[in-house]
């Protein structure tokens, strides 16, 4: 007499057993803690990248001294306050760019607001910047 066959339970696609699918799965992790490293070295970057130069350093500092707002046609005058800096560039808000001078001067046309920026580098190579926000009223 023959023995019985024994029952077999049906394959399962997409699903394997020993060490094969244990391959797999590492994979698939190692992928995902991949996917999660870059997604934090992505989001630090921009976080970073978004940050503006700072104002100062251990050996240098620049500030704007000037009227946080003016009348129409009224000049203002704005003043580098340079420690530690031996050159530097103002950014006007109308596209200018000055250099080395230790004073500007504005006459707005339009109210508004307005940028006046002053940007340097401290002895050790570091950028620094600052930023004086202006109002102009009629």
């Amino acid at each position: 007499a023959t023995a019985p066959l024994a029952a077999s339970a049906p394959a399962v696609p997409g699903r394997r057993s020993g060490p094969r699918g244990r391959r797999s799965r590492r994979a698939l992790v190692l992928t995902a803690v991949l996917a999660l490293l870059g997604a934090v070295t992505f989001t630090a970057g921009w976080w970073l990248a978004d940050r503006p130069p700072p104002s100062r350093t251990a050996q240098a500092a620049i500030a704007i001294d000037g009227p946080d707002e003016l009348r129409v046609g009224a000049e203002g005058v704005f003043t580098a306050d340079l420690q530690g800096i031996t050159t530097w560039v103002w950014a006007l808000p109308t596209g200018e760019y000055v250099v080395d001078q230790p004073s500007v001067s504005l006459m707005p046309s339009s109210p508004g607001t307005a940028r006046v920026e002053l940007r340097a580098r401290a002895p050790d190579g570091t950028e620094l910047r600052t930023v004086h926000r202006l109002t102009v009223t009629d």
